[in-house]
């Protein structure tokens, strides 16, 4: 259970005893326990008709102030009230235990509820060593919560109220954020994705989010986009380049001229001369007449990949300084050479793009 979740819970229950403590001070031990119990109920009440639901642990902490209070009252003695909060986290030490007990992680249940709560819970279900590390601290803050109980335990049968209500309120979350915070610390550093980020975005190319380049692909294999640009000669050769054998995506085929993922906070103009210099030590001109030029986009979906494809087309001869790292060798080659190449040495984008490029041409023809 999440300590947001936690305090959420059990922050309400608090209430009741710091006015029980104002009041008493001010009015006196009946007054203080009446006007305690009677917030504690409408605190419940309130609840109930705005959520129209109520957790079983909201009740459970409503039904004992109720019951002890009214016990107070009735002996004259508010040790009964006072004893409340720790029956209220005895009763949550044992269901924080029980929750870790078993192959089915029901810690999960309790913190993540709704369709949200679900897709986190499947994540977290595929992740056994961050199941693991969140049965832990749950099990430490059933310990802390039990040890917290029986120190609220002591201080209300001999200390002051004023002491017993520091104890019983913000001692615990202070003694819970303790045991919590580190974890949550460690949890946020393992999360954190390393290397290369690329974006995420939807079908019309809208950035929603930020990937680890490794993540982007690997299931569920988010949309990112890359940029793919078709050198061309005056004779109409296109030049390509067979990746290195090194690349973790389509090694050793031929590919476009030059092609690269965009990465996080770029955008594609400076990813396109960031990708063509890398690759080819080609530098291009800045955007208009002379320039590269854009020939369209298009979704590309392979077995470990997802990609939004944005394709240009630039006119050069180059020179051109391959990269051995990116690029393995580089070939001027006509349409007939490409179409005679052995289709399982060539990446499938680069029919995509020859697509493109063949429909700008008639589209220049016609002009």
């Amino acid at each position: 259970m999440p300590f947001s979740r936690l305090v959420k819970l059990l922050l309400p229950g608090m209430l009741p005893l710091l006015v029980y403590i104002a009041a008493s001070e001010l009015w006196g031990d009946t007054v203080g326990l009446i006007v305690g119990t009677a917030l504690g109920v409408a605190e419940f009440v309130w609840v109930l008709a705005r959520e129209k639901r109520v957790e079983r642990f909201v009740l459970l902490d409503t039904g004992l102030l109720v019951i002890l209070g009214g016990i107070s009252l009735l002996l004259a003695n508010d040790v009964f009230f006072r004893m409340k909060p720790v029956a209220v986290e005895l009763v949550l030490a044992v269901l924080l235990v029980v929750s870790c007990v078993g192959t089915k992680p029901l810690i999960l249940d309790m913190a993540f509820r709704g369709q949200a709560g679900k897709e986190i819970r499947e994540k977290l279900e595929m992740q056994s060593e961050s199941v693991s590390m969140l049965r832990w601290m749950i099990v430490g803050l059933a310990i802390v919560t039990f040890l917290h109980a029986l120190a609220t335990l002591a201080t209300a049968l001999w200390a002051s109220k004023e002491v017993w209500g520091f104890v019983a309120g913000p001692a615990y979350y202070i003694a819970a954020a303790l045991w919590i915070v580190p974890y949550v610390l460690v949890a946020r550093l393992r999360r954190r994705p390393s290397g290369e980020m690329v974006p995420h975005v939807d079908p019309e190319g809208r950035v929603i989010g930020v990937v680890s380049r490794a993540a982007a692909h690997q299931s569920p294999f988010p949309l990112h986009p890359v940029v793919r640009l078709l050198v061309i000669d005056g004779a109409g050769k296109v030049l390509l380049q067979r990746r290195s054998e090194t690349k973790q995506q389509a090694p050793g085929l031929w590919d476009t001229s030059v092609a690269g993922h965009v990465s996080a906070g770029e955008d594609l103009n400076r990813s396109l001369h960031r990708e063509a210099r890398e690759e080819l030590g080609l530098r291009l001109p800045k955007p208009g007449p002379g320039g590269p030029v854009f020939l369209g986009n298009y979704r590309f979906e392979a077995q470990d990949d997802h990609e939004l494809a944005f394709v240009w087309v630039y006119r050069s001869s180059g020179p051109f300084k391959p990269d051995p790292e990116e690029v393995a060798e580089i070939r001027w080659m006509s349409q007939t050479e490409i179409n005679a190449l052995p289709k399982k040495t060539v990446c499938a984008c680069l029919t995509r793009d020859l697509k493109f490029l063949q429909a700008s041409v008639k589209a220049s023809s016609r002009d």
